[in-house]
């Protein structure tokens, strides 16, 4: 038990270097530190590294998606950017629920944008085809009714659409 924990805590390490990193370069070093420390002290970071949860893979890849956001609104014609956005969103669907309200906010700001400033429509879409091909095994999933056995590691979950609606909802307004 001791050696998990050490893991998990060295996992939320690289974890919070990576949003670090990410935040730091694409918008400013100062910037990077903020959304680290941020990052840090919620509670979800703490109770995941502290835990035998493997959840934390999830707020990662969500902070990925957040980050190639900035990239795309720092560059909106570079493809590569697009691309990138698409596959961590799609990335999302493999992981955990608690990372898919961030994949929901930075579409949300970025497709209006995309739409309203005319950025290439082709990377766009380029962008959201990348997303489902990566997510398509889960989409599968779901589409034949097994998507539960995706949301926890028991032999009989008990989830339901509901239950994961609620779940998502309370994702989505916990920081207000």
């Amino acid at each position: 038990l001791f050696w998990h924990r050490v893991g998990q805590n060295m996992v939320g390490v690289a974890a919070l270097a990576a949003i670090v990193a990410a935040y730091g370069r694409l918008v400013a070093p100062s910037f990077g530190l903020l959304v680290g420390a941020c990052a840090l002290s919620t509670s979800i970071m703490i109770v995941h590294t502290l835990c035998s949860y493997p959840l934390l893979d999830a707020i990662a890849v969500g902070n990925a998606v957040l980050a190639a956001g900035i990239w795309v609104r720092q560059d909106p014609n570079s493809r590569k950017a697009w691309l990138v956005l698409g596959i961590f969103t799609g990335l999302l669907l493999h992981l955990t629920p608690n990372c898919w309200a961030m994949g929901l906010c930075v579409w949300g700001w970025l497709g209006p944008q995309a739409l309203y400033r005319r950025w290439p429509r082709s990377n766009l879409v380029a962008a959201i085809g990348c997303a489902l091909i990566v997510g398509l095994p889960v989409l599968i999933q779901f589409t034949l009714g097994q998507g539960d056995a995706l949301f926890s590691q028991i032999e009989k979950p008990d989830y339901t659409v509901e239950k994961i609606l609620r779940f998502f909802w309370e994702a989505l307004t916990i920081p207000f």
